[in-house]
């Protein structure tokens, strides 16, 4: 299921037992709820423990999985809304569960506390996490007084009390292409080439040349070959795109291939790519595939990302593409094994 359809809801002492659970050592507490964490504990004693005044504890659940993730808002020295005890069931990890319990918790902060702008601290070695709460806005501002180990960052609120992290974005499959959808489409395809990102086109790439590529991958998505998925910003506009080609031979029923990763050039470090990933994965799942593969440019950002989302690094072949202006770059494959389907 696609973290668009979660829904964040007060958490009880029995969510507190289920997610005691997802770190079942004394170690994996303490990097969870912190360094006071006491150990061995209850549901009762743990909620107890972390339920202080100034905390309120929320769950994260889903209609098909329910329960995935908890988490608390703190009203950290009476001006931040301070996030704290972000955790996520460990077979809904990588699927954006994890930001989407961040966003849904920055928007309930301010409607708790007045705030100046929200932190959190963070092991610096949970560099999953860090990735994450960068994309959300957030920088490195120093160390927890206390424990040197746990980095304190910071993000700030905008005017009207709304993160200037994350935005309003949806999250669809498309299932008509329309003129406005290839238009759309095109926009993206035809930004991300000028800004020298390498998927199969060069410069200069003219729109006739764009449009008739999108209407070329509408016509294999209608027939059930292939997914297109899209990301909309908050006036509706496409601003990503993903696809899952589905149609592979007759010997590989069970894979799929990830194609044509895009986010517009305006919408990046916005959790746009991380979004489409986790949809292009829960497409992929529904459409019964339990392997997925991809390749992206070696060293590119997009490689971070699917790092970041659990992929699997296979290697590297060099002077594979070219980039835009017909220089040589290399290519690494990745895979990723899918659960649930």
């Amino acid at each position: 299921m696609s973290p668009t359809s979660t829904t964040l809801r007060p958490a009880t002492v029995a969510d507190a037992g289920v997610a005691l659970s997802w770190s079942p050592t004394p170690e994996g507490l303490r990097k969870w709820a912190g360094p006071t964490a006491r150990w061995p504990a209850t549901a009762e004693s743990f909620w107890n423990d972390i339920n202080n005044a100034d905390a309120t504890t929320f769950a994260l659940e889903t209609p098909e999985d329910g329960l995935v993730g908890i988490g608390q808002v703190r009203h950290r020295e009476q001006k931040y809304g301070h996030l704290a005890r972000i955790i996520v069931s460990p077979d809904r990890r990588g699927r954006g569960f994890g930001r989407a319990l961040c966003v849904a918790l920055m928007r309930e902060a301010p409607r708790l506390h007045s705030i100046a702008g929200y932190s959190l601290y963070v092991y610096q070695d949970n560099a999953n996490a860090i990735g994450l709460y960068r994309s959300l806005g957030y920088v490195a501002s120093g160390t927890h007084p206390q424990y040197p180990d746990m980095l304190l960052m910071l993000a700030p609120v905008a005017q009207g009390g709304q993160s200037t992290g994350p935005r309003a974005m949806r999250i669809l499959r498309l299932q008509t292409f329309g003129r406005q959808e290839i238009q759309g489409l095109s926009e993206v395809l035809i930004d991300c080439v000028e800004g020298g990102a390498s998927v199969s086109f060069l410069l200069p790439l003219a729109q006739a040349k764009a449009d008739a590529f999108w209407q070329a991958t509408a016509a294999s998505a209608l027939k059930g070959e292939r997914v297109v998925i899209v990301a909309l910003d908050s006036a509706g506009a496409i601003v990503g795109t993903v696809q899952v080609i589905l149609a592979q031979p007759e010997n590989q029923p069970h894979r799929g291939d990830v194609a044509k990763m895009l986010v517009h050039r305006r919408a990046r470090r916005n959790g746009v790519g991380a979004a489409l990933l986790a949809a292009a994965e829960q497409a992929a799942v529904r459409a019964g595939k339990t392997l997925l593969v991809l390749d992206t440019v070696t060293g590119s950002e997009g490689e971070r990302l699917y790092l970041r989302q659990g992929w699997q690094r296979c290697g590297e072949i060099p002077r594979y593409a070219l980039w835009p202006d017909v220089t040589p770059c290399g290519t690494t494959f990745f895979f990723k094994l899918l659960e649930g389907a």
